[in-house]
């Protein structure tokens, strides 16, 4: 692999999984502070007779597909042959599930990380992967910054004075949006 090469994946691999540690970690409080955001806007909403209606957020679906099926192919078999239950005595079962979840969404970066870590050569990696690599980077920042920049997020870390400000706003920009539309 050119010196370079070596350099680029290097750096997106770091990124990758540091990226791919603080997405995890902000999604668990992520989930808490949805849960705790709605049941409080659903109580007050409720004491003050307004009709919630949540229709549930279109996420887009990231394609991360740009290698081919082919390509993807040929790494995870290349992880199965070292980590694969019926090839190895010693085998590790959380790399083999990984790969496997990581060959059927895609996810290159995923797959190159657990190659190296089974000591696969992964020389022949294209730039096309390296891209897609690239390309799962850009999207974990942006599921990041749309986690850190959405309502419930910002409600969970406000004070509890501040919080309560944040949802009277929004009950009172539903009551007068349900009078709009009413007329």
């Amino acid at each position: 692999m050119l010196k370079e090469k070596k350099k680029i994946l290097k750096r997106i691999r770091v990124e990758w999984r540091n990226l791919t540690s603080e997405y995890l970690s902000l999604r668990d409080v992520e989930l808490k502070a949805l849960q705790l955001f709605n049941e409080e806007i659903s109580f007050r909403a409720k004491k003050e007779n307004i009709n919630l209606e949540f229709k549930p957020e279109k996420k887009e679906k990231q394609d991360k597909t740009s290698v081919n099926e082919e390509e993807i192919k040929s790494i995870f078999r290349e992880i199965a042959k070292k980590s694969h239950p019926d090839k190895i005595e010693k085998y590790d079962q959380d790399i083999f599930i990984e790969s496997a979840k990581a060959k059927k969404e895609g996810e290159i970066s995923k797959l190159i990380d657990n190659a190296i870590k089974l000591n696969v050569n992964v020389d022949g990696i294209s730039f096309r992967q390296i891209e897609q690599m690239e390309r799962e980077v850009d999207f974990l920042k942006l599921d990041i910054k749309n986690i850190i920049e959405s309502i419930h997020w910002k409600w969970y870390h406000e004070t509890n004075k501040n919080k309560g400000v944040l949802i009277n706003n929004i009950l009172n920009n539903i009551k007068h949006g349900n009078k709009k539309n009413k007329n």
